[in-house]
């Protein structure tokens, strides 16, 4: 499959589908045959979807039965290109995927949230 340049950052098995976090376009997609991928979620301060790394959205947990996304992790809650660069060193957030709501904040640069027992 080939999904062109999306910047992959992080891939992980749920029930089904491949769910893959889309750097490129601050979301998290899945693929099917017709398309290079398909926007399934993106943060609430993400106005748009387009090639633009506006939040640098990078990690992803997945938790559940059927596993489907459960956290994500962005470099900052920016909605223009690049803008969470201004601020790597405490601007990253960890975000619930169901909600959309900030579970931590003031981070510098996570990736790959993990759940650990539950």
């Amino acid at each position: 499959h080939t999904t062109g340049d999306i910047r992959i950052h992080e891939i992980a098995f749920g029930e089904k589908d491949l769910w893959i976090v889309n750097t490129r376009f601050s979301c998290l997609c899945t693929l099917d045959p017709q398309y290079s991928f398909v926007p399934q979620w993106r943060p609430k301060f993400v106005t748009a979807l387009a090639p633009e790394d506006r939040c640098h959205l990078n990690g992803m947990c997945l938790a559940g039965t059927p596993a489907k996304p459960k956290y994500v992790t962005c470099l900052g809650a920016t909605d223009t290109v690049g803008g969470w660069r201004e601020n790597k060193k405490d601007g990253g957030l960890l975000l619930d995927v169901d909600s959309g709501e900030v579970v931590a904040r003031g981070l510098s640069m996570p990736h790959s949230p993990r759940l650990h027992q539950g």
